[in-house]
């Protein structure tokens, strides 16, 4: 039987902690589980709702890759991208938004490595998938 996950095959020697940002619930759990399904033996997930239960998981938890979404209640993705290098917290980090351009752009110069459209998840997706490939390599 053929798996979903390019990592399925390979025993982990270690495990990504992926932190995943976003104020609608249904949203975490839909990215989690889409997500999961490729890379369901090489990340744990974590969840945080805002900005500042972000800064609080980060400032007393690993964690290897933060995707979050641009419009949350307290502050914008690219607010907490941009405190979070002010902190000295140095994170790949993946940007989401329902917005086009200029807001993708923005995520991107706040630190984002990438930032995505909700709409396009499939891209988002396979982009996480190889980013994760890349940090289990190195």
């Amino acid at each position: 039987m053929m798996s979903n996950s390019k990592f399925s095959d390979a025993i982990p020697t270690k495990k990504l902690t992926v932190l995943l940002v976003d104020d609608e619930p249904d949203y975490r759990r839909l990215m989690k589980k889409r997500i999961r399904r490729r890379v369901h033996d090489v990340c744990v997930f974590k969840e945080a709702d805002s900005g500042k239960t972000t800064f609080e998981f980060v400032r007393d938890n690993h964690v290897d890759i933060i995707v979050l979404d641009y419009q949350m209640d307290d502050m914008t993705g690219a607010e907490v991208l941009r405190k979070l290098k002010r902190m000295g917290i140095k994170k790949v980090a993946i940007g989401l938004t329902r917005h086009d351009e200029p807001i993708l752009s923005e995520m991107r110069e706040a630190c984002a490595i990438e930032a995505f459209c909700k709409d396009y998840s499939a891209d988002f997706i396979s982009f996480f998938v190889d980013r994760v490939s890349q940090l289990m390599d190195s």
